[in-house]
């Protein structure tokens, strides 16, 4: 189930932010709270150790920017100072993307005065949370083709009516996403491209048996790889 921001929402959101146009891997403020419009981002998180791992993407229609914001503004609070662990959160644009931005502050100020952006707050913190659950309950324990196939099936889109991967969407990403090792996706996609159920035009992969596709997903089929 997803808890996107409803029409008249997003007009109340309008009327307190700014529209950005922003180029692909930009990392939003940690002072300003976002609604996308259009693209795609992602929040990640960088350990002590400089390992990225991507942990929610972000559609068009979500709110997003609370993790990073409550941990500069909260976590460094004497009395919250435990709350997140080390490292940094931090979102950023994984293609062009189109926002409405507004600064954190005046955000959580009119929480109290509006009850459509507060329960748009709770929606969006309470989708992000399932997604997480969603991802280590039934994606990260799953066999590998398994993972990369319901990735695939999740963020395809359809470009001249044929459906293809984002091209920002990397094995790498996918890997971090998934808990996967890069050369084991390359594998699995390799596969894939070998049993003729995608196909790559240089850097775009198009998904050609949809419906195989589903069924290594749902662990229909198997997908024999490496």
């Amino acid at each position: 189930m997803m808890f996107w921001f409803q029409e008249n929402h997003k007009e109340e959101f309008a009327k307190i932010s700014t529209r950005e146009r922003l180029s692909s891997n930009v990392v939003l403020s940690v002072d300003h709270v976002y609604y996308l419009l259009a693209g795609v981002c992602a929040l990640a998180h960088l350990s002590e150790r400089g390992d990225e791992k991507i942990l929610v993407y972000f559609r068009p229609k979500a709110l997003m920017g609370f993790l990073p914001y409550l941990v500069k503004h909260v976590g460094a609070n004497d009395q919250n100072g435990n709350l997140f662990s080390t490292g940094e959160y931090f979102i950023k644009t994984r293609s062009r993307c189109d926002v409405l931005k507004v600064d954190g502050d005046r955000f959580f100020s009119l929480l109290d005065k509006s009850p459509h952006l507060y329960r748009s707050l709770l929606c969006s913190l309470t989708q992000n949370y399932a997604n997480l659950l969603l991802l280590s309950t039934r994606i990260t324990n799953q066999p590998a083709p398994v993972r990369v196939c319901r990735v695939i099936l999740e963020f395809s889109s359809l470009e001249n009516h044929r459906p293809v991967l984002p091209r920002h969407l990397t094995y790498y990403d996918i890997g971090t996403f998934t808990g996967l090792h890069v050369i084991t996706v390359t594998k699995v996609f390799k596969a894939l491209v070998d049993s003729g159920i995608v196909s790559k035009e240089g850097r775009k992969v198009i998904i050609e048996q949809e419906a195989r596709l589903a069924d290594i997903a749902n662990g229909i089929e198997e997908l024999p790889y490496g």
